[in-house]
C-alpha cells in the first residue's frame, strides 16, 4: 500500500493505492531506505501496478490547525435593557422554548403595531481576509404558548446594519428557523446592528425570539475548492463546530458521527439566486463521543453551485479557582492545594492540550496535563503542600498553558503561627466552647468546639473575625482587622463573654473602628455575637464579613468548605429573578442575590464536593449558586457522632438613616457610613442538641426592612439520620421574610 498526501485548504486528501509486485521483490523495511529510493521504485514498478484509488478527506491536525469558527460577539451577553426601544417586554431568556426545543434567546415584544420594537447594538466588527467569512447567525421563531385563532398574525423579523436593511422574514410559527446574514461587506468598522420586530396588524401573542444571536468569524473553512471523487460525501475530524451554507434551491445536509450517536439532519429551500452575499443557513453541531464525522449532502452536485463553510469551535479552558482546602493554615501544616479548570468554549479540549503549573512562593510544584474536557466540563486537581515555618502571606500562582496562550490566576494564602493555647481567649459552658486564637498581630480566627462524650470536638473554624471590602482611591480592597486586646468577663451569674475593640486604617488612611461582643449562656448551647463597624469618613462599602464559618475545617474532613452571607433579593411586581438557575417562575424569590441589587444578608452554606451524598429530601433544598450550584447534602462517611446544622434568620440592624446601598450585599450601610453613623449586626451561635422554638416556616412581615433578627448556628449531638438535610428559602412578597430560613445537617 502506498499513500500520497496533499494538503488543500486545511484538509488532507490521501490517495491510497494497492499494488501487486510481479518481480517478487520484498518491500524495504528501513525508513531511510524507503525515503531515499521511493522515487526510483515509483518509476520502475509503476507499469507493474494495478492501481485502485480511494479518497479520504480528513484534517491533518499534526500539520496545521483545522479550520475554525470563532464567536466574535454574543449578543445575549452584550444585551442591556436600555438598548431596547418601543418594546412591551424585552429580556434574555435562558432558556427560551419554541416548538418544545429549548435554547437561550432574546425575547422581544413590540409595544404597538405603529412602532416596531428595536434593539440597537454597537458592534466593532473585525477585519476579514480572503479566507475568512463574517456572519451574523441566529434562529428566529415565536415562543411556545401561543393560542391560535385569537387574532394572531405573527411578526416580521428585520435586521438593519447602519440603517440599511439586510434581512426580513415574516413568521407566525412557534418553531426555530436557522438564519444568517453575511456581514463581510461591513467588516473592519464600528457598526450599528438593529434587531427589529414589526407587530404587523396587532400585537397579540407577538412573542418574538432571537435564538442564540451571535457574530461568527470562519477561518480557512471554505469547502468550495475541495477536490474529491466522492460526490456528496466528505469526512472531517471536527466533532464540535458550525456549518454555514448558501444554496439556490433545495438542499439536504446530514452529519453522521462515528460514535454511533444520532445523525444531525436538516434541509433548506432558497428561491433566491446565489450572489455571494445575503442570507445563509447556519447550524451548530456537537458530538461529544465522536472522533470524526461524515458530511453528506443531496443533491450530490450541490457543492459545485453552493457556498460551503465548516469550522471547529475552539475550546476555551480557563482557571476558575485556585486555593487551599483549609481555611486556616498554620506553620508546618500539610495542606492540599486545589486548582479548578472549566472549558468555557463551545469546542472540545483534547487530552493533554493544556498544562497546569502551580507555584507557591518560590516553590514550583509538578505540572499536570489536563484530561479531555467537553464544553462546560470542569477538572479539579490537588497538590500536597507543606506550609513553611515562616508566618505571613504567601502567593499561590497558577498557570494554564496551551500552545498559543497562557492563563494566570493567583491567590494569597496566609500562614499563621502555632501559638501556645495559653495565649488564646476562650468562652465556654458545658456544651459549647469558642476559642479565639491569638497571632502576633492580634486575634485572627476562632475555633468552635462541641461537647462529645467526656471531651471536646472541634466542629468548625470561624475565620476571619473581621473583613472589610470597600472602595478606595486605588480600587476595591479587601482587608482584615485583628483585635489586639480582649476584655474577658467570667461570672457565675452572668454570661461568659468577651469583647474586642480595634481601630485600623484602610488604604486611603481612613480610620475604622470594629467591635465584636461574644457571649455564651450559662446552661444553654448558645453563643450570641454582636458586630459593629464605624468609619471616620464616608466610605463606599462592598461587604462586611463576620462571622465566616467553615464547618469541618481542620477536623474530620471537608464536611463543609465554604460559608458566606449572600442575601434575599427583593423583586418588584413581575420582575424576574437575577439567578439563571431559578427553580420555577412562580418561585422566583428562591435564590441567592444579584451582586448589584439591594439585598438583605442571610447565612448560606455550601458543601465541599468531596463529601457529597444524595439529599435526604431532594424536594426541599436550596443551593447557593454564589459558590457552586450544588444542594446542601449530608455526609455519610464521617465517623463522628456530632452533627452540625445551621439555622439562619434575617440579618442587619442599621443605626443610621436609610438609603439605597451600593453594589454590596448590605442594604443601607453606605448611607450610614456616609453620615458617620455606626452599622451593626447581631448573630446567634448555637451548638448541641436543643430544639429550636422556631420549628415551623412562619413568614412574618416587618415595616423596617433594615432591622432583622440575625442568624443562629446550631450544632446538635446525635445520629446523622436524625438531622434534616434541607434548606428552604421562601418569600412571597417584598418585605415579607420567613422566620425560619435555613436548616441543614452536616455530619
Amino acid at each position: 500500500m502506498c499513500v500520497q498526501s496533499h494538503t488543500l485548504a486545511g484538509l488532507r486528501v490521501e490517495f491510497r493505492s494497492s499494488r501487486r509486485d510481479h518481480s517478487g521483490t520484498k518491500g524495504l523495511t528501513s525508513n531511510s531506505q524507503h525515503d531515499s529510493n521511493v522515487g526510483l521504485r515509483m518509476k520502475l514498478l509503476a507499469p507493474l501496478w494495478s492501481v485502485v484509488f480511494a479518497v479520504a478527506i480528513v484534517f491533518d491536525v499534526r500539520a496545521q490547525k483545522p479550520p475554525t469558527v470563532e464567536v466574535v460577539t454574543d449578543l445575549l451577553e452584550s444585551f442591556k435593557p436600555e438598548l431596547a426601544h418601543d418594546v412591551l417586554s424585552c429580556e434574555v431568556r435562558r432558556p427560551a422554548s419554541a416548538g418544545e426545543i429549548k435554547q437561550d434567546a432574546l425575547f422581544e415584544h413590540p409595544r404597538s403595531p405603529s412602532r416596531p420594537a428595536r434593539i440597537n447594538f454597537q458592534l466593532r466588527l473585525p477585519s476579514v481576509s480572503e479566507n475568512q467569512l463574517l456572519l451574523f447567525a441566529f434562529d428566529l421563531g415565536l415562543s411556545d404558548g401561543i393560542k391560535p385563532g385569537h387574532g394572531v398574525d405573527g411578526v416580521r423579523f428585520t435586521i438593519q446594519v447602519d440603517g440599511r436593511q439586510v434581512f426580513s422574514r415574516e413568521t407566525g410559527e412557534a418553531r426555530w428557523q436557522s438564519q444568517a446574514v453575511d456581514l463581510t461587506p461591513f467588516a473592519g468598522e464600528q457598526r450599528e446592528l438593529t434587531l427589529i420586530i414589526d407587530a404587523l396588524q396587532n400585537t397579540s401573542y407577538d412573542w418574538a425570539l432571537w435564538g442564540s444571536p451571535r457574530v461568527l468569524l470562519f477561518h480557512k473553512a471554505s469547502l468550495n475548492d475541495l477536490k474529491t471523487n466522492q460526490t456528496g460525501h466528505a469526512s472531517f475530524r471536527i466533532t464540535t463546530g458550525c456549518i454555514a451554507l448558501q444554496h439556490p434551491g433545495h438542499i439536504r445536509i446530514r452529519l453522521v458521527p462515528d460514535s454511533g450517536d444520532a445523525a444531525l439532519e436538516f434541509s433548506e429551500t432558497n428561491s433566491a439566486p446565489l450572489t455571494g452575499s445575503g442570507e445563509w443557513l447556519v447550524k451548530d453541531f456537537g458530538f461529544a463521543r465522536a472522533n470524526t464525522i461524515d458530511l453528506e449532502w443531496e443533491p450530490r452536485e450541490a457543492r459545485s453551485v453552493s457556498n460551503f463553510w465548516l469550522g471547529a469551535y475552539p475550546a476555551k479552558p480557563g482557571l476558575i479557582r485556585v486555593s487551599a482546602r483549609r481555611a486556616v493554615i498554620t506553620a508546618g501544616d500539610t495542606v492540599p492545594l486545589r486548582v479548578e479548570v472549566i472549558n468555557e468554549g463551545r469546542g472540545k479540549l483534547a487530552a493533554e492540550e493544556g498544562l497546569v503549573r502551580l507555584k507557591v512562593g518560590k516553590e514550583l510544584l509538578p505540572s499536570r496535563a489536563l484530561p479531555a474536557l467537553g464544553p462546560g466540563e470542569s477538572w479539579r486537581g490537588e497538590w500536597p503542600w507543606r506550609a513553611p515555618m515562616k508566618t505571613g502571606p504567601i502567593t499561590l500562582e497558577s498557570q494554564l498553558v496551551q500552545a498559543e496562550t497562557t492563563n494566570r490566576l493567583n491567590s494569597e494564602l496566609r500562614v499563621l503561627a502555632v501559638d501556645p493555647p495559653d495565649h488564646d481567649v476562650t468562652i465556654s459552658n458545658d456544651l459549647l466552647s469558642v476559642q479565639f486564637v491569638r497571632q502576633p498581630d492580634g486575634f485572627a480566627y476562632a475555633k468552635v468546639l462541641a461537647r462529645q462524650d467526656s471531651g471536646w470536638t472541634q466542629v468548625a473554624v470561624w475565620h476571619p473575625l473581621f473583613r472589610i471590602v470597600s472602595d478606595t482611591k486605588s480600587g476595591e480592597r479587601a482587608w482584615e482587622i485583628h483585635p489586639r486586646e480582649a476584655r474577658l468577663t467570667k461570672t457565675p451569674e452572668r454570661d461568659d463573654s468577651v469583647a474586642f475593640v480595634q481601630t485600623a486604617r484602610d488604604k486611603d488612611g481612613v480610620e475604622w473602628e470594629a467591635r465584636l461582643h461574644a457571649s455564651v449562656e450559662p446552661d444553654r448551647p448558645i453563643a450570641r455575637l454582636h458586630y459593629e463597624w464605624k468609619a471616620a469618613k464616608p466610605r463606599q462599602v462592598r461587604g462586611l464579613l463576620g462571622p465566616n464559618i467553615y464547618v469541618g475545617d481542620g477536623t474530620s474532613g471537608e464536611a463543609k468548605t465554604w460559608g458566606l452571607f449572600p442575601g434575599l433579593e427583593y423583586l418588584f411586581g413581575a420582575e424576574p429573578s437575577s439567578n439563571p438557575r431559578d427553580f420555577a417562575p412562580n418561585l422566583a424569590d428562591r435564590r441567592t442575590p444579584h451582586p448589584h441589587k439591594n439585598t438583605v444578608p442571610l447565612m448560606a452554606i455550601s458543601v465541599g464536593p468531596d463529601s457529597q451524598a444524595p439529599p435526604e429530601k431532594p424536594n426541599r433544598f436550596f443551593a447557593p449558586d454564589s459558590l457552586k450550584d450544588q444542594p446542601l447534602l449530608l455526609s455519610r462517611r464521617s465517623k463522628s457522632r456530632t452533627c452540625v446544622s445551621f439555622r439562619a434568620f434575617c440579618v442587619a440592624e442599621f443605626r443610621g438613616r436609610t438609603g439605597e446601598s451600593s453594589a454590596g450585599a448590605f442594604p443601607a450601610f453606605d448611607a450610614g457610613f456616609c453620615s458617620g453613623k455606626r452599622g451593626a449586626r447581631k448573630q446567634t451561635l448555637r451548638v448541641a442538641g436543643e430544639q429550636d422554638g422556631d420549628a415551623g416556616f412562619q413568614p412574618r412581615c416587618r415595616t423596617r426592612p433594615c432591622e432583622r433578627r440575625a442568624p443562629r448556628i446550631l450544632a446538635r449531638h446525635g445520629r446523622p439520620s436524625q438531622a434534616e438535610s434541607a434548606a428552604t428559602l421562601l418569600s412571597k412578597r417584598v418585605g415579607c421574610v420567613p422566620r425560619r430560613l435555613f436548616e441543614d445537617a452536616l455530619e
